[in-house]
């Protein structure tokens, strides 16, 4: 199964062929007499190759995927995802 990416940085076409996630950790002092302040994050990456077969890792927010098995994802029938609604809507209840 051959899934073609659109990444929104550079516009150009990528061949998906994996996702990951990173996680990192700062830490930043005030003064050298302060308590160092962490700071972590974790981001979304997806791994991606050229037309050359170079492998490279693309933040998943900014790939958009434009064909699976060479059809258009619109062609797939594909509900679409609302972030507002999601975060609006009541959490489910073990009821």
């Amino acid at each position: 199964m051959a899934i073609i990416l659109r990444s929104q940085l550079d516009g150009k076409k990528y061949l998906l062929v994996g996702t990951g996630s990173g996680e990192t950790e700062s830490s930043t002092r005030a003064s050298f007499y302060d308590r160092p302040s962490l700071r972590r994050s974790s981001t979304q990456w997806t791994c991606v190759c050229d037309g050359a077969g170079k492998l490279f890792w693309l933040p998943a927010e900014a790939v958009v995927v434009e064909e699976i098995d060479g059809r258009p994802v619109a062609a797939w029938g594909l509900d679409t995802w609302d972030a507002a609604a999601e975060s609006s809507s009541p959490a489910p209840s073990d009821e």
